[in-house]
Order: C-alpha cells, then sequence, then structure tokens
C-alpha cells in the first residue's frame, strides 16, 4: 500500500503518520483511504520512508520512535539522491529493546518481513529475490514483457497461418 495515512491510537489520542510505503499480511485484502490500527487490529509490518531534505528529521528520529511502539517489524528509509543519508539505504529491525539497524550484505539489505533483498540500482531502490538471483520487474518491465509475450503470440499465429496456407496451396 503507498501514501495513505496511518492512524493509530497510544496512549488515547488519535494520531496519524503518514508512510510513504508500507506492507500489511494477514489481514483482508482490498484497498482503504487510511489504516486505521484500532480496526484492522494491526499496524504495518514492514514500512518504507523516502527521506528527502524536509522529511530527513523525521524519518531519521520521530517516525522510528512512533513505529516501534507500533510494533512495525521493519522500517527501511531510502535517500535516491544521496545527500541526507549514509548510506543512502538503511534498514532497521524491532528487537527487545527497539530497532537494530540491519547489516549491509552483498550490496542490499535482508527483508526477513518481505523475504526478499532490497538494493539500490540506477538509482532506484529495487526488491531482489535472492532464490532466483534477479529483481522483481517494476510495473514498466512488467509491460513491456507482457507487450513481448503479445508479439511473439501474434508472431507464431501469423507463422501457423503461412503454414496453413503453403499447406494448401500444395493441395
Amino acid at each position: 500500500r503507498d501514501a495513505a495515512l496511518l492512524r493509530y491510537a497510544l496512549r488515547r489520542a488519535l494520531e496519524v503518520v503518514a508512510p510513504d510505503v508500507f506492507a500489511v499480511f494477514d489481514v483482508a485484502p482490498g484497498e482503504r483511504r487510511t489504516w486505521k490500527t484500532w480496526v484492522e487490529g494491526k499496524a504495518p509490518d514492514v514500512v518504507f520512508e523516502i527521506t528527502s531534505r524536509k522529511t530527513r528529521r523525521e524519518d531519521t528520529r520521530i517516525k522510528p520512535a512512533i513505529y516501534a511502539e507500533l510494533k512495525v517489524r521493519e522500517y527501511f528509509r531510502f535517500d535516491p539522491e544521496g545527500d541526507y543519508l549514509k548510506p543512502p539505504l538503511q534498514g532497521q529491525r524491532l528487537g527487545p529493546q527497539g530497532y537494530v539497524d540491519i547489516p549491509m550484505k552483498d550490496d542490499g539489505l535482508w527483508s526477513e518481513v518481505l523475504g526478499l533483498g532490497l538494493r539500490v540500482k540506477d538509482g532506484r531502490l529495487r526488491l531482489f529475490n535472492l532464490q532466483t538471483n534477479a529483481y522483481l520487474p517494476t510495473p514498466v518491465e512488467d509491460h513491456l514483457r507482457a507487450l513481448e509475450a503479445e508479439a511473439r503470440a501474434l508472431e507464431n499465429q501469423q507463422r501457423a497461418m503461412s503454414a496453413e496456407t503453403r499447406a494448401r496451396e500444395a493441395e
């Protein structure tokens, strides 16, 4: 889910935070304009924040405390410009005493929650499948693959029609 408000109640006050992207497992599927933890029965499992000059302080100091209190299992920050976070991709996993940094390994971070690696490729945050040793496709890549498959199907159909025409002419 991306760019939705996350409403939560801590210490009896209704509060709001707006994660850039979050994922929640074991809930009923469907679109929601806002995520209400008291309605859903849980907070997100993993949160991603895209850090900028305006959000750096909030992303590094304020939101981690909120997400830890909500029991968000993993929290990732990404600075696409590399100007405000060093390194530009950072991750934390919730432990008994709060968040603990996830160590960088093979130029990326491992998300236990997602079962995927996170890497920066060409300045973009990408998800990586360690079993297949491949990046998950972006929506554009998915669309291009679908177009290529459609073109191959048309090509095969034309070949079959040509073969039928030649067979008829040979008779």
